[in-house]
């Protein structure tokens, strides 16, 4: 940490298109904990904005978030400046009618590649408005990979298009609700793994 804090102004700018889904991503969240409204721009960061980039040179999910005039993060991909951006909502604060940000420098990388969550949604069925909560938990927690066990002898929850009763009635998710929670996770830093398991775990199937 340095001496001092920076205002937080009203833009994310963000130095590649890609970085977009992350940026409306950052936006929401910071909405919901301070209650103001940040847009989205591209071009150079002014003081106050928070910058989001993307550095080639840097290695995995190696990130880098500098607080100074301005908070610029930078990682190696995608998912790297995902947490990244979690570092800084994590350290916001808010100060009479300012939102704020310690001036500080982190440099961080994860000790493990794998970092995961395994979630049995085959013997304890969960609401598809919670599995996308899990997928927020995972990104605060900086997890990269939320693993989904579909199937077992209480239920098959998988959508099957080849077998469409295969579902267990009143236990399952539709596909349009597993492409958006696909793409609810990517936009957020994390990978779902779906298991589907035989011939263990296969009762409901039979």
């Amino acid at each position: 940490f340095k001496k001092g804090e920076m205002t937080v102004g009203s833009r994310i700018v963000i130095s590649s298109p890609e970085l977009k889904k992350l940026a409306v991503v950052v936006a929401e969240e910071f909405q919901l904990l301070t209650g103001k409204k940040l847009s989205i721009a591209t071009g150079k960061a002014a003081a106050g904005d928070i910058s989001l980039n993307i550095d080639p040179k840097m290695k995995g999910e190696s990130y880098e978030m500098s607080v100074d005039q301005q908070a610029t993060i930078k990682g190696g991909n995608y998912d790297a400046v995902a947490m990244g951006t979690v570092s800084l909502l994590q350290s916001l604060i808010s100060k009479e009618n300012r939102i704020v940000l310690p001036k500080q420098t982190i440099k961080d990388k994860p000790a493990a590649e794998y970092r995961g969550l395994l979630v049995d949604i085959a013997r304890r069925w969960h609401k598809f408005e919670t599995l996308k909560q899990l997928v927020v938990l995972c990104r605060w927690y900086k997890i990269r990979y939320l693993q989904l066990h579909f199937n077992d002898t209480e239920s098959f929850t998988f959508p099957s298009k080849a077998f469409p009763n295969l579902a267990t009635k009143g236990r399952h998710y539709t596909l349009d609700q597993m492409k958006e929670l696909e793409a609810f996770a990517v936009a957020r830093g994390v990978t779902i793994i779906p298991e589907v398991e035989m011939p263990g775990h296969s009762a409901a199937i039979i």
